[in-house]
């Protein structure tokens, strides 16, 4: 028996101060006539029960006609916990106005309501959960979510979402997982010309999984059978990572797949210029990738990543040429190729002074139906800063 050091993982800060125990309020203005608003509540004792309310809005006007957007956002959340186990809930609202301003101004003259794009956005949660390990050693967290999705004159959305999750602890090795989920939607056009039309989404899948964790090492192994509208698909699990040098160098690999749900809902959210669909065909993506972790001292941690990714039906937005160029049409792309680079460092003192950076690259290649990778991303660079410089004083850069 050899003994091995402890080296305890640095803290996080807390990157909020403390205006006061349990409510908060922060209020700005900037450039752009933008005024920001958040603010928070909070009820109960914590213990037997909690409610939280929570709301921020935001909106600015940009230079061109029309360029113009409001964001409002309030949402409840409130727990009950009985013995083991926490029955949990949530309603919320948003209301998001942004104007279709990328026209030709020299062409067209629309006025405000011509060009408005309204979005309201209902939910509505409910779970329970255990909070304490039971006789049997098996968690549970089933759920459901209901989402209502409007847009002004031109299209509704409802969705309802299932989730019912087990996990079962046989020892310290070996853990089992599995998760059933229904994702059903239905969307629907108003106004549309030259025929309204009627779309069904609806996903159903059973993700079974076995961790197996060892000294040096962890292995999770799966396979989820999904059904995508009517069509069966195998998505791979597995992925795992194994520690050298004293936990001081990771190693990870993996290869996994997910099924991107398109519903106007959730396009809407990437680009929020979008005009209504005629279709909805989900994106299957599966990724091989391999990466390592390192850490540098007492203070640098480090991590890469490298994979290569394939989609099916991956969603394009180009703009709509055919009239006035005012909004985007989705595009969606049989077989898509990408290469896909991440990298991450951060150096941490404690919980006085923490900074991080982090880079993203996808290079999309083997287009089928789309002469580039119209509406992505294909580099995001990211930063953070934190800093305590005295007691009830902390300084932050993003």
């Amino acid at each position: 028996y050899q003994p091995i050091p402890l080296r305890p993982l640095a803290l996080q800060p807390n990157d909020s101060l403390q205006l006061g125990v349990r409510n908060y309020l922060k209020v700005g203005i900037g450039n752009f006539s933008t005024p920001y608003l958040n603010a928070g509540l909070s009820f109960g004792d914590g213990k037997t029960s909690l409610v939280n309310i929570y709301g921020d809005y935001i909106a600015s006007k940009g230079k061109i006609k029309y360029q113009d957007y409001s964001k409002l956002n309030v949402k409840a959340t409130g727990s009950y916990f009985a013995g083991q186990n926490e029955v949990y809930g949530s309603a919320g609202l948003s209301l998001h106005d942004n104007y279709l301003y990328g026209y030709d101004h020299d062409v067209h003259n629309f006025v405000k309501t011509d060009v408005l794009q309204r979005f309201q956005n209902f939910s509505v949660s409910a779970g329970v959960r255990n909070v304490q390990s039971n006789e049997l050693g098996i968690n549970y967290n089933p759920s459901l979510l209901i989402n209502v999705f409007t847009s002004q004159n031109k299209l509704s959305e409802s969705s309802v979402q299932f989730n019912i999750p087990f996990e079962k602890i046989f020892d310290e090795r070996i853990t089992a997982k599995i998760a059933a989920t229904a994702d059903i939607t239905s969307y629907k056009t108003k106004n549309l010309l030259p025929d309204n039309v009627k779309i069904s989404n609806n996903i159903f899948q059973v993700a079974p999984e076995v961790i197996y964790t060892a000294p040096m090492y962890t292995i999770h192994g799966g396979l989820t059978p999904a059904y995508s509208n009517k069509k069966f698909t195998l998505l791979p699990n597995i992925y795992g990572e194994m520690r050298i040098s004293e936990k001081k160098f990771l190693v990870q690999a993996g290869f996994v797949g997910k099924i991107i749900k398109n519903s106007y809902r959730n396009l809407s959210a990437i680009n929020p210029y979008l005009l209504p669909v005629t279709t909805q065909l989900n994106t299957k993506e599966t990724e091989l990738y391999g990466g390592i972790k390192s850490t540098v001292g007492k203070h640098f941690n480090s991590s890469a990543k490298a994979g290569l990714v394939h989609f099916n039906n991956f969603a394009f937005f180009v703009n709509d040429t055919l009239t006035d160029e005012k909004g985007f049409l989705v595009s969606n792309d049989d077989d898509v190729n990408a290469l896909r680079l991440r990298a991450d460092m951060s150096y941490i003192n404690q919980d006085k002074f923490t900074i991080t950076g982090g880079v993203t690259f996808n290079g999309y290649t083997d287009l089928q139906n789309n002469a580039a990778a119209y509406g992505t991303v294909p580099i995001e660079i990211t930063a953070s800063m934190r800093w305590w410089a005295f007691n009830k004083v902390l300084l932050k850069s993003d």
